[in-house]
């Protein structure tokens, strides 16, 4: 057999997601034939399947990632009052 006659090999997930990772993409989910990735306000669902074949899906954020964003800041923004107003009766801020 000849080189010409092979057949390529089919494409693994890592192909898939190499120019993804370099591009600072977030792996949120992997499995062997599927990863979920995040950038921005932008999602990224890979799947390979068995004959290799790539499926590239590209969403918007989900509400539920809005909103868990949205209560990060929150409750970061509140620890950090808290411990403002913490020092301030402890006098530590002058």
């Amino acid at each position: 057999m000849t080189l010409s006659n092979r057949k390529r090999p089919a494409p693994s997930l890592e192909e898939a997601l190499e120019p993804y990772l370099e591009d600072e993409w977030f792996l949120i989910d992997r499995d062997d034939y599927s990863a979920n990735l995040t950038k921005g306000a932008r999602n990224v669902y890979i799947r390979v399947d068995w004959l290799g074949q790539v499926q590239v899906e590209e969403t918007p954020l989900r509400a539920t990632q809005t909103t868990g964003r949205l209560v990060a800041w929150m409750l970061l923004i509140a620890a950090l009052l808290v411990t403002l107003a913490l020092a301030s009766a402890l006098g530590l801020l002058r």
